[in-house]
């Protein structure tokens, strides 16, 4: 049974249909994480006392992207602005994981922009903005 990736988004596709076995159902229910990256990201904002509009203004994001973020729950954007999002709070290693990870991404040590990225945090963001361009070059 092929499904379509807006029922999957929309969140119409009950698994319960799809996972006949028994054995394998049990342990989706019991692994599945269901911490959505737009519920991450905006406790992340809140945690950092931070305003949306700053966020994505320093994130480099517009204002209708970000728009699109808050307001569709199943939304996942791709990695590169994630990881703006990401810089733009100036997360630490683990809340940048965790963040990343609820998209379905993670930092690796094979992708440049990610060792940029670790490099941000390893160095405080004392050079955040010489990053981004570097990122920005890179994508």
């Amino acid at each position: 049974m092929k499904i379509s990736q807006s029922a999957v988004e929309n969140k119409i596709v009950d698994i319960k249909n799809i996972v006949r076995d028994k054995e394998v159902l049990n342990y989706i229910e019991n692994n599945f994480d269901d911490n959505r990256f737009s519920d991450i990201l905006f406790q992340m904002i809140d945690k950092k006392e931070m305003k949306d509009v700053d966020v994505y203004k320093t994130a480099g994001i517009d204002r209708q992207l970000f728009s699109k973020i808050k307001s569709n729950p199943y939304y996942t954007t791709n990695k590169i602005t994630i990881i703006k999002l990401g810089l733009a709070m100036k997360l630490d290693e683990e809340e940048f994981q965790m963040l990343l990870i609820s998209a379905g991404y993670s930092l690796s040590k094979n992708s440049y922009v990610d060792i940029l990225v670790l490099f941000c945090i390893s160095s405080n963001y004392q050079k955040y903005q010489e990053v981004r361009n570097y990122i920005d070059l890179i994508k």
